[in-house]
């Protein structure tokens, strides 16, 4: 058995064992305050709900996200299961249920206080390999109807680029999703091997269009139809260019499958998702190659001992991309190990354990610290199959009124290359 399958072995029953320790989150009041109703005034129909406190939000983006009909009984309100659905909308910093009699019916009141959702932010990512700063505007609730825009742009030494993203949960309040993604910018690309040993540098300008279409199954799955535009054009006068790719440009097409189980506690999720993705790209115009790519993540998180939290995940990707569409999934979780930006892969795949608990937690948020482990391999071009695996710890910080993650550093140990790599991000998710 190889050192990595050893390894991967040991992640394994560590994952195993942490995973049957856990225990279900404490629950809250809201389940003794209905019944408490109920024993006082009766096993009334709901007759009305209302919503209190919102200032930006619409109304309809509460009624939308619930499943709360007038007309059944109070005991069939299940107020934990509410305010999951709140959660998941993540708007909201304070959500409160409470209960009113009128007359022959009860009233449901929902009283919440909104999250800080249009925001202006810099932004710095940092690894061994890149230094990346810039700033973007994130509206988390765009004229309150819980849609998503983040606009910004990016620059380093090697070069910059400028990012959109809109996301439509809920098209015009129904259960079709929407996204659409573009990127355009000016690279210089160095490929190196773990120990940083260039073998291609060029310059590129590259751009990208991604969309979708979806549907959302019972609020856990989501369908969606995926097309892409990828274009990268290679300068041929860089004078440090060594051993550059040809140009490409392709669409491609294909099917995304989403599952998310999650229960809010505390400062983050727990619970499943998964994603499953599979592209056919093919050329577009007088250049260009056809590919077929396939993804899959899978997370599963749960806390034990009320504020200890376990995660488990495996990620993976397998694909024939041209050389200069090509991942580089270093610095990633399950990949930090990896050197960040520089290694690239057409196939790779990752298992990781992660342990997290809050350090301090002022009234504004949550400082948290963190170890990992991860074990996996990548393909590089040319067949040369590399593995990775070792332990890693982290800090996080988690903002109660900001809708988006805030900070975040982590250090990692390959004990296969013995290189030690780090990533150190502001204002976006590690």
């Amino acid at each position: 058995m190889t050192r990595l399958a050893r390894f991967l072995c040991a992640l394994a029953v560590v994952m195993i064992a942490a995973a049957a320790q856990g225990g279900d989150a404490p629950g809250n009041d809201l389940v003794a305050k209905r019944d408490a109703f109920i024993a006082q005034h009766g096993d009334l129909p709901v007759g009305e709900v209302s919503v209190h406190g919102l200032a930006k939000t619409r109304a309809s983006v509460v009624f939308d996200s619930v499943d709360l009909a007038p007309g059944a009984p109070l005991s069939r309100v299940d107020p934990e299961r509410l305010l999951q659905q709140l959660h998941a909308v993540g708007l909201f910093k304070r959500i409160d249920i409470r209960y009113a009699h009128r007359g022959d019916h009860a009233a449901v009141i929902i009283d919440l206080e909104e999250k800080w959702t249009l925001i202006p932010i810099p932004f710095v990512f940092s690894s061994r390999s890149v230094l990346r700063y810039g700033f973007f505007v994130f509206d988390t609730n765009l004229l309150g109807y819980n849609k998503k825009l983040f606009v910004g742009a990016m620059n380093s030494r090697q070069g910059w680029n400028a990012n959109a993203v809109y996301i439509d949960p809920m098209i015009m309040g129904s259960r079709f999703t929407g996204t659409v993604a573009g990127v355009v910018g000016n690279r210089i690309y160095e490929d190196a091997d773990f120990d940083r040993d260039v073998y291609r540098r060029y310059r590129a300008d590259f751009s990208s269009l991604t969309g979708t279409v979806g549907h959302e199954f019972r609020r856990t799955a989501t369908v969606s139809l995926v097309g892409r535009f990828q274009h990268a054009s290679v300068d041929p006068s860089y004078v440090d260019a060594i051993d550059a790719p040809s140009s490409e440009q392709s669409f491609a097409t294909g099917l995304r499958l989403r599952y998310r189980d999650q229960r809010y506690h505390l400062y983050t999720s727990e619970g499943v998702r998964a994603e499953a993705e599979y592209l056919h790209g093919f050329s577009a115009g007088s250049r260009g190659a056809e590919y077929d790519q396939g993804k899959i993540t899978a997370e599963f998180a749960r806390f034990f001992l009320t504020s200890h939290l376990v995660t488990l995940g495996v990620k993976g990707m397998r694909s024939n991309l041209p050389e200069v569409f090509q991942e580089r999934p270093g610095g990633q979780m399950g990949y930090k190990t990896v050197p960040s930006e520089v290694v690239q892969a057409h196939c790779h795949y990752t298992a990781y354990a992660v342990y997290e608990r809050p350090i301090y937690r002022p009234t504004w948020g949550t400082f948290t610290a963190l170890a990992f482990a991860e074990g996996g391999e990548l393909r590089r071009e040319g067949g040369v199959t590399e593995g990775f695996y070792g332990p890693g710890a982290g800090v996080r910080l988690y903002l109660k009124s900001v809708a988006i993650p805030a900070f975040g550093f982590d250090v990692a140990y390959n004990l296969r290359q013995g290189n030690v790599e780090f990533t150190f991000a502001i204002g976006m998710q590690m």
